[in-house]
């Protein structure tokens, strides 16, 4: 996943004869292409949906991009990434903190391989109120 800044947005549902796109399995649908500020004059093809269906030029989204080779020219796809793909990333992202922050806890205790053991329940001597000088 990737966030673009679009350039340049064309969608159609007609293919070069004029004819309306359908699937293989002859379901209509509406091809967009877009090209965007991080890949300059190449254009991404895709599909248009519920979740792309609003995107203008200067909008910043997510999408995945795949690269295709077809009769030794390559091809750049985009998708919207679905709802779990965010929820993996965002989990990833949390799991990376979690892991930063238990290392930091293992330096801090000396859990740590070659870290000395800070005791947390300091101070080891016992402090007499009448010998502090102020």
């Amino acid at each position: 996943m990737e966030k673009v800044k679009l350039t340049k947005i064309y969608t159609t549902d007609k293919d070069k004869q004029g004819n309306p796109l359908k699937s293989k399995k002859g379901f209509p649908y509406t091809r967009m292409s877009i090209k965007c500020e991080q890949f300059g004059d190449q254009w991404l093809s895709g599909f248009q949906n519920e979740g792309n269906k609003g995107w203008k030029e200067g909008d910043e989204v997510e999408i995945t991009k795949t690269e295709n080779t077809k009769d030794g020219k390559t091809y750049l796809n985009f998708e919207v990434p679905k709802k779990d793909d965010k929820v993996v990333e965002m989990l990833s992202e949390i799991l990376i903190k979690i892991g930063t922050i238990n290392a930091k806890l293992d330096v801090l205790y000396g859990n740590a391989k070659g870290t000395p053991k800070v005791d947390p329940d300091y101070p080891d001597e016992d402090i007499n109120p009448e010998e502090i000088p102020f």
